[in-house]
């Protein structure tokens, strides 16, 4: 069944026999063995009609669906050609594996390689038709989607103008991630997708983006502020929950929907903090509160004013100065 051996931390491997006909009640039964972090090999009976084994991995019995790869293995894996599907969560928490190789022939991957804390790389065959990687990272084939960033990678990362979406959980649990530059051809932003990266400490979303999904910061501890363009029209819920060093919230443009309805109705985008949200003087739609917060009125203008005249404006020795109206 679903989650049958779930947490089963000291379990080091399994014997499947022939009898066994149907794992867990996923596609491929990849939550089977989630969090099973020292199960290091899978054994299945070569007389069993639906399943099979290759190196501790499981597979369907033709090899060609990936079900299941074992938490507890560590170092790099080569997936075998004539592979042509992942299977949901086949690589959840393998904490060990540190690179993964995907041939030309995979045309479909489930769920990624969600919390895999030691994955710093992702190379795809240049003959796969349908993905691509970069620097390690993995894309659809178009470079238009960021499928996964590897949880390992440290340090900033600016994402390829082109990319018009973030995948679902594309950075979940990057926890050396410090910060990401998201250009303005993103449209949008995928559930989870930024979940659990505890150390970036600020966000931009820029102009472009049109949608925030479900719980897509949620639980980044450090961030202090995030500033949300114009362009963004519909926030999913818990967005940024638990997100406990977040005090402000700077929008640039009208209020944006909350999983369908006004943001003022929904408690949950800022849960599990405490802070204000800040919008324009020349935008609308805003009440009293938004997400759970409590909103400034007409806190800040929308672009920031130079001013022309004044006693700060001029040429001065070796520099210049002026004024911009901005936030109080």
């Amino acid at each position: 069944g679903d989650w049958a051996f779930d947490w089963c931390s000291r379990l080091t491997s399994v014997t499947i026999p022939a009898s066994v006909t149907s794992i867990g009640g996923t596609a491929w039964g990849g939550t089977t063995f989630a969090s099973c972090y020292s199960l290091t090999n899978i054994v299945v009976d070569v007389a069993n009609p639906n399943y099979a084994s290759a190196g501790g991995v499981l597979f369907n019995k033709a090899v060609t669906s990936l079900v299941e790869y074992p938490a507890g293995l560590a170092g790099g894996y080569v997936i075998p050609d004539g592979v042509t599907n992942l299977g949901d969560f086949a690589f959840i928490y393998c904490s060990g594996l540190t690179d993964v190789t995907i041939p030309a022939s995979v045309i479909s991957i489930g769920s990624g390689f969600e919390w895999c804390d030691s994955l710093t790389n992702i190379t795809v065959n240049g003959a796969n038709p349908n993905y691509a990687s970069v620097g390690g990272v993995l894309f659809n084939n178009a470079m238009t989607s960021l499928i996964e960033y590897p949880a390992a990678l440290a340090g900033n990362y600016v994402i390829p103008d082109g990319v018009t979406n973030i995948g679902v959980s594309a950075f979940v649990g990057c926890s050396s991630l410090t910060a990401v530059t998201i250009p303005t051809t993103v449209n949008n932003i995928g559930v989870s997708a930024f979940a659990y990266c505890y150390v970036l400490t600020n966000v931009v979303i820029p102009s472009g983006v049109t949608n925030i999904g479900n719980l897509a910061f949620a639980e980044c501890y450090d961030l202090t502020s995030v500033t949300l363009s114009a362009s963004v029209t519909s926030i999913g819920v818990e967005a940024f929950e638990y997100c406990s060093s977040l005090q402000q919230a700077f929008f640039l443009g009208n209020a944006p929907d909350v999983n369908g309805g006004p943001g003022s109705l929904d408690t949950s985008v800022f849960e599990g903090e405490s802070g204000i949200v800040y919008y324009a003087s020349d935008t609308t739609g805003w009440e009293a509160t938004f997400g759970g917060w409590p909103t400034a009125d007409g806190s800040y203008q929308s672009k920031p004013q130079i001013l022309g005249s004044g006693g700060g404006l001029g040429v001065r020795n070796n520099k210049f100065q002026f004024a911009i109206s901005w936030a109080a």
